[in-house]
């Protein structure tokens, strides 16, 4: 009987996990440009209305999206 194994060797394993950590990397980059945006554009918009509490969950959440992939962004750098 043949065993059905699939061998994977040190090199095979450590280009998936450099090929990963660069889709984690630029995953964050763009996790924080987009959280960045989300919090400029509600501000502005809360300013330009003299209504900022109107925005407020907004803005918050954009500044949780641009926490949660620094976090990210510095466990993979």
């Amino acid at each position: 009987m043949k065993n059905m194994a699939l061998d994977i060797g040190e090199g095979t394993l450590q280009n998936v996990l450099n090929i990963v950590l660069l889709i984690l990397l630029y995953a964050s980059k763009v996790g924080i440009l987009i959280g960045l945006m989300i919090t400029t554009e509600k501000t502005s918009k809360g300013l330009i209305n003299k209504n900022l509490s109107y925005n407020i969950n907004k803005i918050g959440k954009g500044i949780g999206i641009i926490v949660f992939s620094l976090i990210i962004y510095f466990l993979v750098v």
